[in-house]
């Protein structure tokens, strides 16, 4: 008889971190192959164009030479249904040209491998999930309300700022834990929030039409400050997210109710390319003397700087957040 192994002993936790980092290489592959070769538009489904991008010197010759042209077209019509064993024209084009596409290809076929291999693995780590009775709350809306105290907390950067100063003249004060289920606003990026609030309403008001839901003040009011706050988010590396783009899809346009909020991200994005700016660098100045008093502080009185290391790291976040960013782009 087989042993069932307990939920401990499947290390679930492990195996979600290594998913979750496996994400990232998985990411750098696609992103690696799209700049190289493939763009994809109006859908696979639809049309699929094998069109060459970025630098022609990274271009298959097969994509450009003519005498390749016919291969690639009769794929084109096939697609995605392209059985080469009974395709007898495909056949016969692959045949002078197989070792050179086998080798050239062989980076983007070992992509897709790598991916049906993650899909697999994360098949299994949610079954083991299931098997053991993990219940996983996926409630968009409890997760999106839950963000506004947070959330607006990020933005009181001058009393929080003011708060950790603060605490040097009352020592006592930096053994005080808050006890509190969320997690502290400190600790997370502003932009990261707002990328979850936009995501999280996109797929709960764009696909799930829970618009009953989402007509609450709270969780409309906390959307409405995140557009006007962030126009656009980075996917990955110099890929972005255009938020109005993200809504301007069919499937929304097309739609009587959902039409409604796509006017409202058009008049909230237009507003934050206007005036996000200037709110950004008002918390930028308020960061920078903040940071400098805090030097000018344990300059003097370098003894602090060892019991009051909690309260220098949360600035350094605050400022990683609102400062360094702008610093970096900078440089």
């Amino acid at each position: 008889m087989e042993r069932v192994y307990s939920i401990e002993e499947q290390k679930v936790a492990e195996k979600l971190t290594i998913l979750n980092s496996r994400c990232i290489g998985m990411l750098t592959q696609l992103y690696n192959v799209k700049k190289d070769i493939i763009v994809f538009r109006q859908g696979i489904c639809e049309n699929f164009n094998i069109l060459a991008c970025g630098d022609s010197n990274s271009r298959p010759k097969y994509f450009t030479e003519k005498n390749y042209e016919p291969l690639i077209s009769r794929i084109q019509k096939k697609f995605p249904n392209v059985d080469m064993s009974k395709d007898k024209i495909i056949s016969q084009l692959l045949k002078d040209c197989y070792q050179d596409v086998s080798s050239t290809l062989h980076y983007y076929y070992q992509t897709f491998v790598d991916i049906l291999d993650f899909v697999d693995s994360t098949r299994e780590v949610l079954t083991s999930l299931n098997v053991g009775g993990i219940f996983c709350d996926l409630n968009l809306k409890s997760a999106l309300l839950s963000l506004t105290e947070i959330y607006r907390g990020k933005f009181a950067v001058k009393e929080t700022v003011n708060g950790l100063i603060g605490i040097i003249s009352r020592p006592m004060r930096i053994k005080n834990v808050a006890k509190t289920p969320k997690m502290r606003s400190d600790l997370l990026l502003r932009n990261v929030m707002n990328e979850w609030i936009i995501i999280m309403v996109f797929i709960l008001v764009g696909f799930l039409l829970h618009q009953l839901q989402f007509t609450e003040n709270e969780s409309h009011d906390l959307w409405k400050e995140a557009l006007q706050d962030c126009f656009c988010f980075p996917l990955y590396r110099d890929e972005v997210v255009i938020v109005q783009r993200l809504y301007e899809i069919p499937y929304i346009q097309n739609n009587k109710v959902l039409s409604k909020r796509l006017k409202e991200v058009t008049d909230y994005t237009a507003f934050a390319v206007t005036q996000s700016g200037v709110k950004h660098k008002e918390i930028r100045n308020i960061l920078k003397l903040s940071l400098n008093e805090l030097r000018l502080i344990f300059t003097d009185q370098p003894g602090l700087l060892g019991p009051k290391i909690i309260s220098e790291f949360l600035l350094l976040l605050i400022g990683s957040c609102c400062y360094g960013v702008a610093v970096l782009n900078k440089k």
